[in-house]
């Protein structure tokens, strides 16, 4: 196989899925792909479980409702992951760069780490 060394300026971002397409045969390449996007997805959901839980846990179990039932907290726990998926996805889609991910990131542990 050829593959050209002439880039267009944006096939930076396309690197694995021509090196994938390119080099390697179509179901290799379909392994691939689903590998990097399993990888993606189950980062994903970890840190909204992992968020949704410590709010769960932390602030209405602890602080908001220390009486409350299994059934209560883990309804709290589903609506928490619903309202932080729906978060994540607004911030993505407008947040245009990296750098302003990283300053709300940074913004939002200071203000956690230091009240």
């Amino acid at each position: 196989a050829v593959v050209s060394t002439q880039s267009t300026g944006g096939e930076f971002k396309l690197a694995v899925p021509l090196c994938l397409s390119k080099l390697c045969p179509p179901v290799i390449s379909f392994i691939g792909l689903g590998a990097v996007s399993a990888a993606v997805m189950s980062s994903t959901d970890s840190s909204v479980l992992g968020v949704s839980s410590m709010f769960t846990r932390n602030v209405y179990q602890k602080v908001l409702s220390p009486h409350a039932s299994d059934k209560v907290l883990v309804w709290v726990l589903r609506v928490t992951i619903v309202c932080n998926t729906l978060i994540a996805m607004v911030i993505a889609i407008t947040v245009k760069s990296v750098y302003g991910l990283y300053l709300i990131c940074s913004d939002l542990v200071f203000v956690l780490l230091f009240p």
